[in-house]
């Protein structure tokens, strides 16, 4: 994925746990005007994967929550590029504070990270990178809403905003 504009929707912590959840209609929406899906940990169950699969392209990174069937074959960390810029994605682990630093520290050359875990929503540039998590979608533990991301990568730079849900 080089050259034109790449737009991204980035999920996490969907939690979903039974075969047939779905995701609310408006993201439904949003991965159908995406280039890519990025989902950042805590799918929870292989249904939610091939679920999000058929939706669009996926790149996918295992979460702490996530069962056996997705530990075995999602990678705890990926590093893609999109529009001639490299992102890495991972869930991230341990206490929400210090988690953004954990997240970008897994990392090496990436203009982006995006991650997720505490469910709360979180966008900052540092030392020219940009942290991004979209929260979850599904859940508001620790969190003051759900939400998702949309992120934005063209030669230009890349362009990250959080979407209350």
């Amino acid at each position: 994925m080089s050259g034109t504009a790449i737009r991204i929707l980035v999920i996490s912590d969907t939690h979903f746990r039974r075969p047939g959840e779905r995701l609310p209609r408006e993201v439904e929406e949003a991965a159908a005007t995406a280039d890519l899906i990025v989902h950042c940990g805590d799918l929870e169950a292989l249904s939610a994967y091939e679920y999000l699969g058929q939706l669009g392209q996926l790149v996918a990174v295992r979460g702490n929550m996530d069962e056996s069937a997705l530990e075995e074959f999602l990678p705890e960390t990926v590093t893609f590029e999109a529009a001639g810029r490299k992102i890495g994605a991972v869930h991230g682990r341990g206490a929400p504070r210090g988690l953004a630093e954990r997240a970008a520290g897994m990392f090496s050359g990436v203009e982006a990270v995006l991650f997720g875990h505490s469910h709360r929503p979180y966008r900052e540039i540092k030392d020219g990178v940009l942290l991004f998590k979209p929260g979850s979608l599904t859940d508001r533990v620790c969190a003051p809403y759900t939400a998702y991301g949309i992120v934005e990568v063209a030669a230009q730079g890349i362009q990250a905003r959080i979407v209350r849900v």
